[in-house]
């Protein structure tokens, strides 16, 4: 099988070894699109956003998740220089307002290298790229480039200010009421028990700059199983995959943020019939855990996948694992589900 460059060593190249000598070709039209969103449970709704002075599609109150996509505007232009946005962050009941210098190069660097793929016995490279705008308490902002499959990497971490917007420009034909509005709009956008939560130990504003955290980790699993395929969803928004027989991925540690959904494909010694498959979404309440793990074994571990077969059905067990600890990581509820090889 013919070996293509994976993400995580895309990762080194683009963001260790980008020009220093701003290059003319930085005016070059390149084919992208832009959307917004903002953490599920912390709804917001943007006044304003553009960026590189490309309007962004505004769709009323935001809130499906940190790292994702929304609405999109597109087209061939230049690359951004600025991100410009105002929102209300319901839950504060806050305005914020930011103007970013973006780091053209990177973005640059990220774009001319593309993203390269299987397309049956070829590979090709593509440059078709999203960026993904995220908003979240306290005026956190996050820039992401989004590509195919599982590819998301950041490119900017901001911090914008509280401002104020006059509410009749905000609500131009609606409830002037401002209290009355944004206690509606949280009944409709937020869990009620989140709610409940949050007004009552407060709002977890570090929460999106923590999980930026990078730690030495790879995926295991026993001698007899072997990883056919891999991908990590992280808590920070960024996404990696590859695939263990093209890339020996998870022989290897690499430095990425902790993962909230790890999806594996894997062959099992014994049985050549079939390949096995899990989606493994990782508790939000294991993070500082897993953190403090990390840290208390020199910021190296590994996540170890342990399948076993209680009764008749294949389950899994989620450990995290040092030379001399491990422990039990707990996820959502999951299938193991399995296909039938093509011989």
């Amino acid at each position: 099988m013919k070996n293509k460059t994976i993400i995580f060593g895309l990762l080194l190249t683009l963001f260790f070894s980008c020009n220093n000598t701003k290059s003319n070709t930085m005016d070059n039209e390149y084919e992208w699109r832009v959307s917004v969103n903002a953490p599920k449970n912390f709804p917001a709704t943007i006044y304003y956003a553009a960026l590189g002075g490309v309007d962004v599609r505004r769709d009323g109150t935001i809130n499906s998740g940190w790292g994702t996509s929304g609405s999109s505007s597109d087209g061939v232009k230049t690359l951004p220089k600025t991100l410009d946005i105002i929102w209300l962050s319901y839950i504060e009941n806050q305005f914020y307002k930011g103007n970013f210098e973006l780091d053209q190069e990177k973005i640059k660097a990220i774009f001319d290298e593309g993203f390269k793929d299987n397309y049956g016995e070829d590979i090709v490279t593509y440059h078709d790229f999203s960026f993904v705008i995220n908003v979240a308490p306290g005026g956190t902002v996050a820039l992401f480039m989004k590509g195919l499959g599982n590819f998301q990497l950041e490119v900017g971490f901001f911090k914008a200010e509280k401002t104020d917007i006059k509410w009749k420009d905000f609500v131009p034909m609606g409830l002037q009421d401002r209290e009355k509005y944004v206690k509606g709009r949280l009944e409709r956008n937020m869990n009620k028990d989140s709610l409940a939560y949050y007004k009552t130990n407060g709002i977890p504003f570090k929460r999106w700059g923590n999980y930026r955290e990078y730690f030495n980790f790879k995926t295991i699993m026993p001698v007899d199983y072997k990883v056919a395929y891999l991908a990590y969803n992280c808590f920070n928004g960024e996404r990696f995959y590859g695939e263990n027989r093209a890339y020996h991925i998870n022989e290897t540690y690499n430095s990425l943020p902790i993962p909230k959904k790890i999806t594996l494909n894997w062959l099992e010694e014994d049985n050549d019939e079939y390949i096995y498959g899990v989606v493994l979404k990782l508790k939000e309440s294991e993070y500082t855990k897993m953190s403090t793990f990390f840290k208390n074994n020199s910021n190296k571990a590994a996540f170890y996948i342990e399948p076993y077969i209680p009764v008749n059905v294949r389950e899994i067990r989620l450990f995290l694992k040092s030379d001399t600890e491990k422990i039990e990581i707990e996820v959502l509820p999951y299938e193991v589900k399995r296909k039938l090889i093509k011989k």
